[in-house]
């Protein structure tokens, strides 16, 4: 079966950060030569062993930077897009030719929370990020735009910097190139309290400035009525995006986990306990509901012709799924705690 996106998270219980908002903590600065081979084994046997295929193969850990020999593992399977999520802090310059030399079919998440260390003292540690640690992912976020790489920042708002957001896109406007640059604002999950919406609303009336590096003018809609009210959608994300979790994967028995959403397993039927979460992935959402069009968001993913065509083929098709097969996605995730 074809879908969409393959979401794989390995490498999870290795990253150099330990951010407040993550269930990943730090556990190394480095990865040795054997671990990364048992890590690159026991990822292409969980790879082999999916029966479906995907236009979109988004890797994350951890840091899965740490080990770069099982990064250029994957950039030699040419998938039709190879999206990389990392913290930012590591870049070698051999890296950044590899990258530069596939850029027509990657993209690298960068998760970054604003351009200060009072915005990002969430991440790092939890003392908050440090000024060189920021001036370093910034700097390496000037490198991959510069050599024309695409990078998605992902931002996780919070109470931290919800207030400076506005200041942060001006940032990114002013210093970098934009026209492979988009950056993915969402809360931080669980949303624990109601956060100040008053710069979204001042990012939304200034859309036509930030619009070549935000998502829609939709997605940003639905996510102020998140903050403010709850989730105002339904969604459709487990039916065009896969979720696994390859455990303990530098060990000699991993354990592959399928997930039935990354947010707790019950947005499919959009009960009470998936009211607050709200994802960068609600920009795919809000494309598969016909609310917004793949061909407005000028980011180089959605100008890729094999997803622009999955999605013209969806919008054929779009429906919601039947009473009983939300019952039953929905009694499956939760008597298995998420898991499929």
């Amino acid at each position: 079966m074809k879908k969409l996106l393959l979401d794989f998270v390995y490498a999870y219980e290795t990253c150099n950060f330990r951010c407040g908002y993550c269930s990943s903590r730090k556990t190394a600065t480095s990865v040795g030569s054997e671990e990364a081979l048992r890590l690159k084994r026991n990822l292409d046997a969980a790879l082999a062993s999916l029966t479906d295929s995907f236009l979109i193969y988004r890797f994350s850990g951890g840091e899965i930077f740490l080990a770069e020999e099982v990064l250029e593992s994957l950039l030699e399977r040419s998938f039709p897009v190879t999206q990389l999520l990392t913290n930012g802090t590591l870049l070698s310059d051999a890296l950044l030719d590899r990258l530069a030399s596939v850029r027509e079919r990657v993209v690298i998440g960068v998760s970054l929370d604003g351009h200060t260390v009072a915005m990002n003292r969430m991440r790092q540690s939890a003392s908050g990020m440090t000024e060189p640690t920021l001036r370093r992912i910034l700097g390496h976020l000037s490198s991959l735009l510069t050599v024309g790489v695409p990078v998605e920042i992902q931002t996780v708002v919070s109470e931290a910097n919800c207030s400076g957001l506005s200041a942060f896109l001006d940032f990114l406007l002013d210093a970098y190139p934009r026209e492979n640059l988009l950056v993915s604002l969402f809360p931080v999950r669980p949303l624990a309290g109601k956060l100040d919406g008053a710069d979204f609303v001042k990012i939304l009336s200034r859309y036509d400035r930030y619009r070549q590096i935000l998502p829609s003018r939709d997605y940003l809609e639905g996510l102020l009525h998140c903050l403010e009210k709850g989730r105002r959608d339904p969604c459709h994300i487990p039916e065009h995006i896969s979720f696994r979790v390859l455990r303990d994967a530098s060990s000699p028995a991993p354990n592959l986990v399928r997930y039935f959403c990354e947010c707790g397993g019950l947005r499919y039927v959009y009960d009470s306990g998936c009211s607050s979460c709200y994802t960068h992935y609600d920009l795919y959402n809000s494309i598969l509901a016909g609310a917004t069009s793949a061909s407005s968001i000028p980011f180089p993913l959605f100008r890729n012709p094999l997803i622009r065509s999955y999605f013209r083929e969806t919008a054929k098709r779009r429906r919601r799924p039947g009473n009983l097969v939300r019952l039953i996605s929905s009694g499956k995730a939760r008597i298995l705690g998420n898991r499929l």
